[in-house]
This record gives C-alpha cells, structure tokens and sequence, in this order.
C-alpha cells in the first residue's frame, strides 16, 4: 500500500463511472499482472471489488482513496448497481445493503434483494455502447464501462439511441476476479430478431427515473395503491371490466420487453399476467425484483 499512500497516485473519476470501471482503469495504470493485486491494493483483499455489479470492500476503498472518490456509502449508491435495488427497500434492508458492500462479503445479499427467486438473471451482464466507446477513447483515452448502461432493464443507449452490447468475459466465468475493459471484454449483440427500439427506450427511461429515487422512498403497497387509482382515473377498471381482460392487456404490452433474454421472465400468458396483477396490484406483500414493478408502472403511465 505504500507504493499507493499519494492521493495523485489514484485516479479520478470518469463520468457516469462504475467503481468496476474505475478498478479496470487503475490495474492497467498500475502495471500490475495479477487482478489480486489491484484486489489487495484498492480493496483490501484478493478478490473483494472484483464484483462488477455489487463489489464489497468499499470502505477499504474509501479509506484508501483518502475519501477523495466519496465514502463508502456515497460509492455504493452512485458507482453500483446497489441503489435500483433500494428505492422500494425498507432502512434497515438498505443499512443491511450498504454495510454488506462496505464490508468484506456480500454473501446472501442477492438473495436478500429477491434476485434469486424473482426468475430474472442474478448476474448483471457489463454492457457498453459503441458510440460511448468511441467517445470515451478520443476524450479519455480509454473507454470505460458506464454505471447508466448497467441497470437491469436497460438495454439501448438514450444517448445514442443504440441497442447496447454485452460482454461474454465474466458473465460466463472466464475472469471471473478480472479487471476488464469493454474493449476487452468480447462484446456481443444479445438482442436478436425483431426488437422494438421504441419499447426499449421508453423501458430504459424508466429505469433511469427509477435509479434516481432515494432509498426506501417507495414500498410495493404504495406503488400498487397509485397504479389502482391510475386504472380507476383511466377508466380501464370499470364495472364491466374483469380481471381477465386487465390480464390479457398486460401480457400483450409486455410482448416488445419480453424480446430481450433478461426480461423473458415477465408474463407471456393471460394466465400468468393475472396473477401477477393479483400479486403486485390488488394484494402486494412482502417484496419483489424492481423489473416487475417497473413493468406495471411501464403499462399504466405514459411517462
């Protein structure tokens, strides 16, 4: 660590950058051969950080940085994937969030965070658009993975309107502790077939005004009572208007989202939108992945 003691010695932020990005960054600047190294220099530990959408040891990375890159809680929130999570989590979930990224594991924090048993993908793929890539490389000199492209459900650039790449490093085990770069990373287009850009780009501002809420600033409860009120104000739930029918309208516009692998798992049939409507919409409990929610929110109002 003494080799790294100057604050001048780390670098600084790029905008809209993931802690992940900023690590990649550093280990090539650095020279250094083994991704343990980096680990143990930034993080604390051989592998912690190397998470590229959850990392742990943040508070070494604080303190390591001199708080010069935020604390550890400001890096969380604004460097992570963690904050989609938390906007519909109780505090104590959030503070549960927030000490397991500070720390040295973050084990069982999927789960916790219904990734595991919402039947989307656990993993986060890295994504990167070309024309960020290219931008990046003539004002950075390196291009550099974006916190906004990372979020589930965002699969094209606002900026450039463009469907965004995925990398097959890391999602498929290979570097599994690496610092990749996008331009490294094996980029691929997921998206095949027939894609509606225009549902894609409607879905990925959501989720980008999603990503702005603070924690705990919303419950499912709360979420369900307003999206009963816009069924009611819109006339879709009237008298004459059954469950049924509310179910057959949810499955079909959900169909342009359904196109992309990591959204499959929303309802396809009149059978499973219904029950997920009596689920979310007219009995919330408990807690669910933010995709589901998002959907709903996607299907009721028109921005």
């Amino acid at each position: 660590m003494e080799l790294y003691a100057g604050i001048a010695q780390f670098p600084d932020w790029l905008p809209d950058e993931t802690v992940y990005s900023w690590a990649s960054r550093f280990h090539t600047l650095a020279g250094h051969r083994l991704p343990s190294q980096t680990s143990q220099v930034v993080f604390g530990g051989a592998r912690r950080g190397a998470q590229h959408d959850l990392p742990t040891g943040l508070a070494a990375f604080a303190e390591r940085t001199r708080g010069r890159l935020g604390s550890a809680q400001e890096i969380a929130l604004t460097r992570t994937v963690l904050g989609y999570y938390l906007a519909a989590r109780t505090e104590s979930e959030s503070s549960l969030a927030l000490a397991a990224l500070s720390g040295s594991t973050a084990q069982g924090l999927k789960f916790r965070l219904g990734m595991l048993t919402s039947r989307f993908r656990a993993n986060h793929p890295l994504k990167a658009c070309p024309s960020c890539m290219a931008e990046d490389k003539q004002a950075y000199g390196v291009s550099y993975w974006h916190l906004t492209h990372q979020y589930p459900g965002t699969w094209i650039c606002l900026r450039h309107c463009a469907p965004l790449l995925a990398a097959s490093i890391k999602s498929n085990g290979v570097a599994r502790f690496g610092w990749i770069l996008p331009e490294a990373a094996g980029l691929q287009a997921p998206l095949t077939g027939e894609v509606q850009a225009s549902s894609l780009a409607r879905f990925a501002n959501l989720v980008q005004g999603w990503t702005l809420l603070p924690a705990g600033s919303l419950s499912v409860q709360s979420i369900a009572a307003i999206c009963r009120r816009q069924l009611s104000r819109s006339g879709t739930m009237g008298r004459t208007t059954s469950r049924m029918l509310l179910a057959e309208a949810y499955a079909n516009s959900l169909a342009p989202l359904r196109a992309v692998p990591e959204l499959a798992a929303l309802p396809a049939t009149t059978r499973a939108a219904q029950m997920e409507l009596d689920r979310w919409l007219f009995a919330p409990r408990g807690n669910t992945h933010p995709l589901r929610l998002l959907a709903l929110i996607g299907w009721l109002f028109a921005d």
